[in-house]
């Protein structure tokens, strides 16, 4: 028997065209609260189906490894979209997270000089490279080609550092008023409305996970 739910008939959870091939709601983001391990979707057995989570490493190797149960992935995705929609998308929390954030970043000029010591970091590894492809270019060294390897990754993670620097720092000078936050709110909840219609799974998924980078899921219980 299936279990009443908001989105059910609208998402689809047995063979909507829009979900076979993609992702479920919190596939890849949701870990068991129990064990720490990778929750996995299982629609249950062929004459019993029963669309629920379930620890990865339960899953894998049997009962013993994990004392936590099968949660109704039906139950869960209610709950968790309702809490985006009803507990973080509201002004009051928003503005809190907003200035707790602020508060935790470091000056916006420690942040500058951050950034511009990186920079000098990528302008000589820009010069390293060159040198170990010129080597390459003329001996063929297999060393210069292991340094060459090792300069692009150090240079890929610079870049990295340097835009992670830049978002801090574009993070500590925002200033956002209500009345802004307000706006934003209610673009995404429409953007929400909208994919709700649709049913596309893998869209509803990348706009939750736009509010959430981890959930830990519990039979009767999660924390995101």
């Amino acid at each position: 028997m299936r279990e009443s739910h908001p989105l059910y008939g609208v998402i689809g959870y047995l063979n909507h065209p829009r979900r076979v091939g993609n992702p479920t709601i919190l596939s890849g983001f949701t870990y068991c609260l129990e064990c720490g391990s990778m929750m996995t979707h299982n629609p249950g057995h062929k004459n019993k189906p029963w669309i629920h989570y379930i620890c990865g490493n339960k899953d894998r190797h049997g009962s013993s490894v994990c004392k936590s149960r099968r949660v109704s992935a039906i139950n869960a995705e209610t709950q968790i979209i309702n809490t985006v929609l009803n507990q973080i998308l509201t002004p009051e929390y928003l503005l809190e997270v907003i200035e707790e954030t602020k508060k935790q970043l470091d000056s916006t000029a420690e942040i500058e000089r951050q950034i511009k010591t990186e920079k000098r970091t990528l302008e000589d590894l820009d010069i390293a490279i060159q040198r170990n492809l010129n080597t390459i270019e003329k001996t063929g060294s297999q060393a210069a080609q292991d340094r060459l390897k090792q300069r692009e990754a150090e240079k890929a993670q610079t870049r990295y550092k340097i835009e992670s620097l830049n978002l801090q720092l574009a993070t500590a000078q925002t200033e956002i008023t209500p009345e802004a936050l307000n706006i934003i709110l209610a673009v995404w909840l429409e953007q929400f409305k909208q994919l709700k219609e649709s049913g596309n799974v893998r869209e509803i998924k990348a706009w939750l996970m736009q509010f959430i980078y981890k959930i830990e899921l519990g039979y009767n219980k999660a924390r995101l």
